[in-house]
């Protein structure tokens, strides 16, 4: 996407094969992000959610849901005069998966943080996830949302030059998805940690 922008500055170039190559590989793998979302919320949703709450679904949903959109993008269903409006409708489609992530955790209730802090045996990995993770999990997915608004209010009124507007957007998605992976990196560790309890009888 970054060489892109610097190799296809004219309306000739952007109706290139060689742009729509490039256009599908970058647009086309936003919208299949869904499916890598949506399998990651299911993985949440089973070992920490709440039982029942939400729909676990079968594993082959959000993999097909993720190429649906995927060639949706590539057919040219998603195209319009300006990339940067292909690239919102790509994030967009992940809203579904962006909620479902939300919600696995923030339906549960979760133990006091004395009781985490705790040396007591641990009844499940719900007890090792830290409150401080859990934030930055809730922050990391719906933190990518207000750049949808932000972008054409910057462009109208920022006086930022488009370079500087990309920067700071790119900047923002950069430590979005860092918030995303070092908490998703914690409830990995959490369940890596966990010893079930084994029964003496």
């Amino acid at each position: 996407g970054g060489w892109a922008h610097q190799h296809f500055t004219t309306v000739e170039s952007l109706n290139t094969m060689r742009f729509r190559i490039f256009w599908c590989v970058c647009v086309g793998n936003v919208a299949f992000a869904s499916c890598y979302m949506g399998m990651i919320g299911r993985e949440v949703q089973k070992y920490f959610g709440v039982k029942g709450a939400l729909p676990l679904g079968p594993w082959w949903f959000w993999p097909v849901y993720g190429t649906y959109m995927a060639a949706a993008c590539c057919l040219g269903y998603i195209s319009f005069k300006r990339p940067a409006c292909d690239i919102f409708i790509a994030g967009i489609s992940q809203s579904p998966t962006t909620f479902y992530c939300l919600l696995v955790l923030g339906l549960r209730k979760w133990p006091s943080s004395r009781t985490v802090a705790s040396n007591s045996p641990k009844e499940s990995p719900i007890d090792l996830v830290r409150l401080p993770y859990r934030i930055m999990f809730y922050v990391g997915f719906i933190g990518n949302a207000p750049l949808l608004p932000m972008y054409p209010m910057l462009v109208q009124y920022s006086g930022l030059s488009m370079a500087g507007i990309n920067t700071l957007l790119h900047s923002w998605l950069m430590v979005m998805w860092g918030m995303q992976g070092i908490s998703l990196l914690h409830l990995c560790n959490a369940m890596s940690s966990y010893t079930p309890k084994v029964s003496k009888d």
